[in-house]
């Protein structure tokens, strides 16, 4: 099977919004997103999808308001001084993917993957 990387073209052809990601992010997460999955684990069709996935996920937090999390609000006051902020550790299964519908397709494909097998460590 070739090893064919991803280029940021292959993530704005099927997630047109990801052209705002800025250039020097594009590279950081293209050279991520290349070498960071294992190609014996997925069939050519499906490896260049987990790209394309991982790359949007990463992505959306570089978008202009992409990285507020969302998950349920906490406040507190105290006398006339009050705060909210979202509660992140309640708002996440622990590896941040269910954070964009990106996150989660990727983790889908993962799910049918070679590497869903368990391992030895």
């Amino acid at each position: 099977m070739a090893d064919t990387p991803i280029t940021w073209t292959d993530v704005t052809d099927l997630i047109p919004d990801m052209v705002d990601v800025e250039v020097p992010a594009q590279d950081a997460i293209l050279d991520w997103v290349n070498s960071f999955l294992n190609p014996a684990m997925f069939t050519e069709k499906n490896l260049k999808k987990a790209r394309i996935y991982l790359a949007a996920h990463v992505g959306t937090f570089s978008l202009p308001g992409g990285s507020d999390m969302m998950g349920p609000v906490t406040s507190e006051s105290v006398g006339g001084i009050s705060r909210t902020y979202s509660d992140i550790a309640a708002a996440t299964n622990g590896d941040g993917f269910d954070q964009t519908t990106f996150g989660t397709l990727y983790v889908m494909l993962l799910r049918t993957s070679k590497a869903r097998l368990p391992r030895v460590i």
